[in-house]
This record gives structure tokens, sequence and C-alpha cells, in this order.
């Protein structure tokens, strides 16, 4: 494979060109209308996703690749620098926009992704002015089974290392334009741009996709679309969890080990801080609490660590489309001293979720000699979690 570069390039300002393709039938959608001329809240679905591109920075051509005797309304319309008409493939429409395409690079966006996030644009940049090509891939979470043209499960296909593509897809244009000749002479009709570039023999860098990122391909996607036009929808939840001191445990707060011994009592690590907030983030996502996924009898959750919970938790909630927003966490007790481990608290939490460290707020109070916990018996948590949908599952 022909590579270039490597990743300490950086986002710089590379001349990039955008090109949107939305010159499909839409056959399988079901409407009369080719769906990327479908309104979404006023405007059409390609004007949504000509709009992603347009207000990026570092696009400074934008062309909209058509069917054949399609205008645009050009009022109201981002700034497209050129309409041109597609041809009966993606390949061909594709070769179609690149011929009127100047830049060093081209990043390649499907006129039917409205929602593709910022930061997934961003990333593609990057990775295809460092490798010179690049796509954004999102893993194969659901069980994959091949059935016969009978309607019968035939078989399994393994999903370990799987992974599906979406778009805006990155190349240097002199590479796109030279694999996608190689393709037409040979006669064959790759799926997308990666696709084209790897048969060509170019290598393709895989960057994070993103869930929000929905191509609307059948009918019900463009519900789906309007729902999250309508605006994030936003999900609070709260945890508590409270342990008693043992002197012979180690001592785990919020994924970092303080002591080797005066820890606190519980079937896995029993860090108190972990438990709270996934029992918060379990609550945003309507999903029960700590003790229904890892039940405290069950023997394979004796002594496991708590940021292993937390990446399992992360998961599921990315399953049902959700992302955490923000984290806050209070520790309740008279010991331990805390100032000294609160950064580390907060990057370890981060980690395990998955999120900036900005994101994981740590802080601590004292119950100023109440009760069990004034008493120093135990250590307690509250904590607070936000959620936000960016897909619908």
């Amino acid at each position: 494979m022909r590579e270039m570069g490597d990743a300490s390039l950086g986002f710089r300002g590379a001349a990039t060109a955008g090109v949107i393709v939305a010159a499909g039938a839409g056959g399988r959608f079901g409407a009369a209308t080719p769906k990327q001329f479908l309104e979404l809240s006023g405007r059409p679905l390609v004007w949504w996703a000509a709009s992603v591109l347009a207000r990026h920075p570092a696009i400074r051509r934008l062309v909209l690749v058509l069917p054949e005797g399609r205008g645009v309304p050009w009022s109201g319309w981002p700034p497209v620098s050129r309409v041109v008409a597609g041809g009966s493939t993606r390949a061909e429409s594709v070769a179609a926009g690149l011929e009127v395409v100047e830049e060093e690079f081209v990043l390649v966006h499907d006129g039917v992704r409205p929602w593709v996030p910022q930061e997934v644009v961003d990333e593609v940049l990057r990775a295809t002015w460092a490798f010179g090509a690049a796509a954004p891939v999102r893993p194969v979470v659901d069980a994959l089974k091949r059935v016969g043209s009978e309607g019968w499960i035939e078989g399994e296909v393994a999903r370990e290392g799987l992974h599906g593509a979406q778009t805006p897809q990155g190349a240097r244009t002199a590479w796109l334009r030279a694999a996608l000749e190689t393709s037409r002479r040979a006669s064959t009709d790759p799926p997308d741009e990666a696709a084209a570039l790897r048969q060509a023999g170019y290598a393709v860098r895989a960057v994070p996709g993103s869930p929000g990122n929905l191509k609307v391909t059948e009918s019900g996607d463009l519900e789906m679309a309007a729902r999250w036009l309508a605006g994030p929808e936003l999900r609070v939840g709260c945890g508590f969890d409270v342990h008693r001191f043992d002197p012979v445990r180690p001592l785990v707060l919020g994924g970092v080990r303080l002591a080797d011994s005066g820890g606190l009592a519980g079937h896995s690590d029993a860090d108190v801080a972990i438990h709270a907030v996934l029992d918060a983030i379990l609550g945003a996502a309507g999903l029960g609490d700590l003790g229904e996924h890892f039940p405290p009898d069950e023997a394979r959750w004796a002594g496991v660590a708590s940021t292993e919970l937390a990446r399992d938790v992360r998961a599921r909630i990315g399953q049902l489309g959700l992302e955490i927003v923000h984290v806050d966490l209070t520790l309740v007790g008279e010991r331990p001293r805390i100032a000294r481990w609160r950064k580390p608290m907060q990057e370890a939490i981060a980690a395990a979720l998955d999120l900036e460290a900005q994101r994981v707020n740590v802080k601590a109070t004292s119950p100023e000699g109440l009760g069990a916990l004034g008493r120093a018996e135990g250590l307690a948590c509250h904590a607070v979690a936000l959620l936000r949908r960016v897909a619908v599952p």
C-alpha cells in the first residue's frame, strides 16, 4: 500500500475541497422524490449535508453533484462553488465532481448524511492531510447473520474487526482521481471512495465515526433525522453509594489506588466514587442500577476494578445512542483528604468513560463529625450525570 506523511502534521490548512454526492435515485427509500430532496424542517436533506462542509474553515471549494437536469434554488443555500451532473453510479458521480476540483485534497460526503458532527470532519481532515486518505468508521455491534433468499438464517458472520464506513471520506485529489480511473477501466463499482482507493493500492487511515452521523436510507430514517433536528434529548441521573472501611483492603477511589490498606469493604474493588458515578449514568439512561448489571453475589465480579465496570457501562449507553456530557461527584467522609488525588481521579474516571478530563468534576466534603460517616466508619459518594442522545437506536 502507498502511504504518505505521519500524524504529526496536525490540523494544518492544506487546500481542501468538498464534494457532496447527491445524484442517486433513492430507490430503497420508496418515495417518488429522490430522498436527498425530501424536506427536513423546510429544507432538503442535501442542504443540511452541504451546510456541514460549507461552514468548515478548511473547505475552500464546495461542489454539489446532482442528477442530470436538477438545479438548486440558490437563495438561502450554503456557498456552493459549482453544481455538476452526476452519473449512474457513485463512482461516476464522484469523478464528475472531481473534474472541477483544483485543491490538493478533497472530502467526499453523502448528500443524505445531514448530521455529521464537526469533530468527525476535523478528524478526517487531519488524517487525510497526514496520511493521504482517511475514512470515519464505527465498530459493528450487532450479531451478523447470513440470510438466504427465502428468508431463513443460514449462518453467522464473525464481527470481530468489522466496522461500518461513514462519510466524509478524504483523499489526495490525485489519488482519488487515479483510483476511480482504475475502477472504471476494470469495470468495477466500488461502494465508496475508501474501497476505490484500496483497490488501487492506496492505504486508507480509519478514524472514529459517530453514532450521530445518520445516513437517511429508509423511510424511518427521516423521522429519526427530524427528531434530531428538534434538539438534543438531555437526561440527568443521580447516583449514591456508601461503603464501610476495611483495614485490610487497599483503598481505591476514582480509579486510583491511594493506599495498600485502610480501604473499603465490597465485592469488587469497592470504589465508592466510580460506583456512584455509574449509578448516575445508568439512571440517566433508564438502565436500572449497578447491582442489576453486576450482581454482588456473582463470583466473576469479585475484586474487579471498577474502571472495567465503567467501560462496560459506557459501551451499553453507546448502543442506546447516548453519550456522556458531564459527571459531577462529591465524596462525603472524614478521610481520606483528596486534594492531591483530585486530578488523578478526574483523569482516571474520564479515561474509563472515554471522556475529556474536563467533563469530570471531583470534590469532597466533611460530615463535620455527624453520624457514622462523621465517625470515619465509612465513605459515601453522591454523583450526578448528564447524558444526551446522539442517535436514535
